[in-house]
């Protein structure tokens, strides 16, 4: 059980019969500050592997998709506020 910027996400480890093998999702993490996206990017590339380099698009000010150290992949986004009408 982690707690990440008040949001609960529950993880298991392997079952012992084998390494475990991640496909099918990706983890994603939305925060509202660039500092905050940049540095959760940051610390989950460590030792893992960049899949998109950390840049500003056209929907966030911040993202980029990372596989960690255990093979989990992850997209961390800082979404641009859309103008109210």
């Amino acid at each position: 059980h982690v707690r990440i910027a008040g949001s609960d996400i529950m993880m298991s480890d392997a079952i012992p019969s084998g390494k475990a093998s991640y496909s099918g999702f990706t983890l994603v993490l939305d925060s509202q500050q660039v500092e905050e996206g940049k540095r959760w990017f940051d610390n989950l590339a460590a030792n893992g592997k960049i899949e998109m380099a950390w840049q500003e698009t056209f929907w966030a000010h911040g993202f980029g998709k990372v596989t960690d150290k255990f093979g989990v992949p992850w997209m961390i986004n800082v979404v641009k506020q859309q103008p109210t009408q």
